[in-house]
């Protein structure tokens, strides 16, 4: 999608003091922050969401899941240019920072070429995260697994085992996996058993798969300690109109390492990508033919169904300036402001604040 809103930015370069050392790449990284590369609030990315990156010999590896190790089925090649990594000529990340300690990377891809658009990501060596959460812990006996500091089953060990027991309907079980390391021994508990009517069985089945599973845990690290919570739902879904699926999921405690976001952010509203996007195509074109209430109209519609279409809200404003409509163009910037766009921000300061 593109701006109708014009506007002129001076990109200064400033020469780097000393090159990047990517040998330092190779390594497991965990994400703790994420924005865009002007700055603005990342709407197309949950930040909360648990990622961590793992490079080793030109190999990167992405892990959502802190209950689960690096799986190879989530891996692409890549290759290093001079400051870049790079997986095709069209797509790679820019290392604007790395060193022993933190990784900074900036997506360089062909469709995300504004700055308002590229991802930039922070990221901390897994290692030293998790030296810190062990040092935190230490003095303590029972352990709640949180996003940054929980064991690890072997790949997708327990979706695997657990399939053959995806019922002929939907259902959740909600409850804990308790892990005594010096007993080497897993307790299963539900806390909605009751709530699965008709289930008896297969519930005992799960139980029987998860409590057999202590030697699929990597517990280095945790072997010191009495009782590890492990908080879980097992969830049996439609995988399509003939098949039933069945998945574990490890509901995540915010750690202190992830991104916070305030209580008065606004919240993300994707209701109807596409359609926003076929309003937004139409607003262009009203746009471009100087129908420009209907154009605002369109872009409106284009936003509602979609509030990270920030491109609307801009055309908006580009279209309510130019028939000197300074309420509309204010309104529009103002919701721009509200989400955290930093070009949107500055131009509601500019043109809208009184001195």
């Amino acid at each position: 999608m593109l701006k109708y809103f014009i506007v002129l930015l001076t990109f200064i370069s400033i020469p780097l003091s000393s090159q990047i050392n990517t040998s330092l790449l190779s390594n497991s990284w965990t994400r703790v922050k994420v924005k865009t590369e002007d700055g603005s609030r990342a709407l197309n990315d949950n930040s909360s969401t648990f990622i961590q990156w793992k490079l080793v010999n030109n190999r990167l590896c992405k892990n959502y899941n802190p209950n689960i190790s690096f799986d190879s089925g989530h891996c692409t090649d890549y290759k290093v240019e001079k400051n870049f990594i790079r997986f095709s000529p069209t797509i790679a990340y820019e290392i604007e920072k790395l060193d022993n300690d933190s990784l900074i990377v900036i997506e360089r891809f062909e469709a995300k070429k504004d700055p308002d658009k590229a991802l930039k990501f922070w990221f901390v060596k897994t290692s030293n995260i998790e030296k810190k959460d062990v040092e935190k812990n230490q003095n303590d006996s029972v352990l709640i697994a949180d996003t940054h500091f929980a064991p690890k089953l072997r790949g997708e060990f327990l979706s695997d085992k657990l399939t053959e027991y995806a019922l002929k309907g939907d259902f959740k079980l909600i409850g804990n996996i308790l892990i005594y390391p010096k007993k080497q021994k897993v307790i299963f508990e539900i806390d909605n058993s009751a709530d699965i009517k008709g289930s008896a069985k297969v519930i005992k089945n799960i139980q029987q798969v998860i409590e057999n599973s202590y030697y699929e845990w990597n517990l280095v690290g945790f072997k010191n300690f009495e009782k590890i919570y492990v908080p879980f739902t097992v969830e049996s879904f439609h995988k399509n109109s003939q098949e039933y699926s069945i998945k574990i999921n490890f509901p995540k405690k915010q750690s202190v390492n992830t991104v916070t976001i305030p209580k008065e952010t606004v919240s993300i509203k994707s209701e109807n990508p596409s359609l926003s996007k076929e309003n937004f195509t139409k607003g262009m074109e009203a746009l471009k033919l100087k129908k420009y209430d209907a154009a605002i109209g369109l872009f409106e519609k284009a936003y509602g169904m979609d509030n990270t279409n920030t491109d609307a809200l801009y055309n908006i404003a580009a279209a309510a300036s130019i028939k000197n409509d300074i309420v509309t163009v204010c309104d529009a910037l103002k919701r721009l402001k509200d989400l955290e766009q930093t070009e949107g921000t500055r131009l509601y300061h500019q043109t809208c604040q009184k001195p």
